[in-house]
């Protein structure tokens, strides 16, 4: 697990090691619960934000498309990343779920936006 809070440095990785490789599916996937917390990472995971997404063209479009998931721009949720298989997915939780520095803590957050 490569862990950070710069998603500069996760996108710089994820590049860096599917050089080359143009059948790599990557992307971003957050926590629906997040939508309070992530923006400051630059990750808008709200319910406006990610419904606009065509999952069709984000997991399909190829390398260098920026409707692409390989262009670690747009985010989904977990609501629609279900039957999709990405080789490297970059995840982006806020406080929703938190390391306690032995086991993952699991904190209902109440959503920002409606989830209808």
């Amino acid at each position: 697990m490569y862990l950070t809070r710069n998603l500069d440095d996760a996108r710089a990785y994820v590049w860096n090691r599917y050089e080359g490789q143009e059948e790599a599916r990557y992307g971003l996937l957050a926590s629906s619960r997040a939508a309070t917390f992530l923006p400051k990472f630059g990750v808008d995971c709200s319910y406006p934000a990610t419904k606009k997404i065509k999952l069709a063209r984000w997991f399909n479009e190829p390398l260098g498309h920026p409707q692409s998931c390989c262009a670690l721009q747009d985010v989904i949720t977990e609501f629609q990343c279900q039957g999709l298989e990405v080789d490297l997915p970059v995840v982006c939780w806020g406080n929703d779920m938190l390391w306690t520095g032995r086991s993952w803590e699991y904190r209902r957050v109440k959503p920002k936006y409606p989830l209808d």
